[in-house]
């Protein structure tokens, strides 16, 4: 993901970022369909 140290994503605990705090990208999610189907399953929503 183009980090510098190896990392995870969790999605038990979500917050709220304004733009304002984020001062710099450091990476990328190359996997972000598996990102956007895990927060649906959390969040219980579900495409019909």
């Amino acid at each position: 993901m183009g980090l510098r140290v190896d990392s995870l994503i969790t999605l038990d605990n979500l917050v709220t970022v304004g733009r304002y705090m984020i001062v710099a990208i450091h990476g990328w999610c190359p996997v972000l369909a598996e990102v956007d189907e895990g927060l649906r399953t959390i969040l219980g929503l579900h495409r019909a």
